[in-house]
């Protein structure tokens, strides 16, 4: 990742104590991408290589090269691409600007699990893929059938998220998520507000599919509200209120029960990134000739973007807190803020009251709140009651 580039840097200068200057450096992978010119600067790396290696596509990943401690898991790309091109995504630069979606073949997929299984004792397999679910009936259906009807001991996961559009569309694919055993399903929920959504160029994604979504995979097996199904929470965007991304966990936790918080940090080579490339030299992040010299101060968990919204440190703390605190378990589930319970009513009522009594006054700590004002319409566009 870029934000790690200091350990890249760093393992080259011991290679270079180890080794000498004789052997040729070359680095690869996402950071030498997404940011070549910061990479070849800064590294000491002879060789910068940017992009797709076009013939290592298919290849499967080698575990020998691991001499004693084996890995218990491995990593599958079942594709590589992606149609889309969210402001903040880099699986553009990445696939050297292609977004045409290049599948492998179900055989090809299948025979490289079985050998890491019978080879190497593997039974936990993580497909990763630019957008997974794409075509799925081609592609990802045909895989799940031949691992349920191989009857094979494999868990199964999708750590970066399935798209809700096509979870709400098909039961189908929901219950062969189900039958392969895969172990927990992570949605892209990211923001409740479609202005947001609409300027990271996310209009695809609606709440709707949310709920469908959530409906379908409880229905193929999965439990909500045990830490099987979760929602992805993005904050620590440019711009957001605290109010924002408490609506969007409040969503989360009411119509999936389970909470991820996903740190947001920008990406070098993305729109967003150039968006805020002054904010960068404001900040003394850059060199003398412009570049993002300081791309560790960018990664999430320092809150690159602290000085224009509206929370301090400890707010963000905070927003980690609640969310942590929305999907913590009692006799197995979580409390549901939205639920048609006497608890969950009188807990509305109670935040209903003090929001009206803080807007009789027109100030919550020194600031109209606006965003909680928005809430109603954002929740009830996906189908669920207001805090009111």
């Amino acid at each position: 990742m870029s934000y790690w580039w200091e350990s890249t840097r760093d393992l080259i200068v011991r290679l270079r104590r180890l080794m000498g200057k004789k052997p040729k450096i070359i680095i690869g992978g996402i950071y030498p991408s997404i940011a070549p010119e910061h990479a070849a600067r800064y590294t000491g790396a002879d060789i910068i290589e940017a992009g797709e290696v076009h013939e290592a596509n298919d290849l499967w990943t080698d575990l020998t090269v691991y001499k004693k401690n084996k890995p218990t898991y491995a990593i599958i790309t079942p594709s590589r691409g992606c149609p889309y091109n969210c402001r903040y995504c880099a699986a553009k630069t990445i696939n050297a600007g292609i977004q045409q979606v290049r599948f492998r073949p179900v055989d090809d997929i299948f025979a490289e699990m079985c050998n890491k299984y019978e080879k190497f004792g593997i039974r936990d397999f993580a497909l990763y893929a630019d957008f997974l679910l794409i075509r799925f009936q081609d592609n990802l259906i045909p895989l799940l059938k031949k691992i349920v009807a191989a009857k094979m001991p494999w868990r199964l996961y999708a750590p970066e998220g399935l798209d809700t559009r096509f979870l709400a569309s098909s039961q189908e694919l929901c219950d062969l998520l189900k039958a392969s055993h895969f172990q927990k399903i992570y949605l892209p929920v990211e923001n409740v507000d479609d202005d947001i959504l609409v300027s990271l160029n996310r209009k695809h994604v609606k709440l709707k599919h949310v709920v469908e979504a959530a409906k379908n995979v409880e229905k193929a097996g999965f439990k909500l509200r045990h830490l099987e199904v979760n929602g992805y929470c993005l904050y620590g965007l440019p711009g957001e209120t605290i109010g924002n991304v408490v609506q969007t966990a409040l969503f989360v936790s009411d119509v999936i029960g389970s909470v991820i918080p996903m740190l947001f940090a920008p990406v070098p080579s993305t729109q967003l990134f150039e968006k805020y490339r002054d904010y960068f030299k404001q900040r003394g992040w850059c060199d003398e000739t412009g570049m993002v010299r300081d791309l560790h101060l960018l990664n999430g968990k320092l809150f690159p973007f602290l000085q224009m919204n509206d929370g301090s440190v400890k707010d963000y703390i905070d927003l980690q807190r609640m969310m942590f605190m929305l999907n913590q378990n009692y006799r197995s589930e979580s409390f549901s803020v939205f639920g048609e319970g006497s608890v969950a009513k009188s807990f509305r009522q109670v935040i209903n009251n003090f929001k009206s009594a803080e807007t009789e006054r027109g100030l919550i700590n020194g600031h109209r709140s606006e965003s909680i004002a928005r809430a109603p319409s954002n929740l009830e566009l996906a189908g669920l009651p207001s805090l009111q």
